[in-house]
């Protein structure tokens, strides 16, 4: 088994109206608005993955118990590019899996995890999935946007065993 925690490589958000290019995005349920975040796992295509952790950085508010809800993708590409323009960021190709969740927005400063297994699975078993290539993903939902500070960068956090990439030969008991 491999252990690997990649940390994000880019990152934005879009709203209503715009597109963001390294912000990171406060979250937010609101309608028509996301984030992107992107990395570069090097992990092969074929690993059998047994845990994928996707984790977000949310500073510490207040004002309630809030925890908006967000869906989260990747887009559905083998190499993923950062969004151009708003247009491009929600016209991207979301994977069929996604993770519908909350995410608390209130309480102490910390990351906030969410198990994003089925969305890894689905991409690294495209026949364009190469180790190195970019995964991102898209969080719809999310808005707002606010600098985070780099020692708070999002993460991917993986386990995975890789294929074995070979034949097995058996010798003796006459085969």
């Amino acid at each position: 088994m491999v252990s690997e925690t990649v940390y994000k490589t880019t990152f934005g958000f879009w709203t209503s109206s715009y597109l963001s290019a390294g912000s990171n995005p406060y979250i937010y349920e609101i309608s028509g608005y996301g984030a992107y975040v992107m990395f570069a796992p090097s992990i092969p295509r074929g690993s059998v993955i047994t845990t994928a952790t996707l984790g977000l950085y949310i500073f510490e508010s207040s004002g309630g118990d809030w925890s908006p809800r967000v869906e989260i993708y990747c887009e559905d590409v083998g190499d993923a590019n950062t969004p151009t323009s708003r247009a491009d960021a929600i016209s991207k190709t979301r994977t069929t899996a996604n993770v519908y969740t909350t995410i608390d927005v209130f309480g102490p400063a910390g990351y906030r995890t969410k198990n994003v297994k089925s969305l890894v699975e689905e991409i690294i078993a495209r026949s364009d999935w190469s180790a190195g290539n970019n995964m991102q993903f898209l969080i719809d939902g999310a808005g707002s946007a606010n600098e985070y500070a780099g020692a708070n960068q999002a993460y991917l956090d993986l386990i995975y065993t890789p294929p074995s990439g070979g034949k097995v030969r058996i010798i003796g008991m006459g085969l």
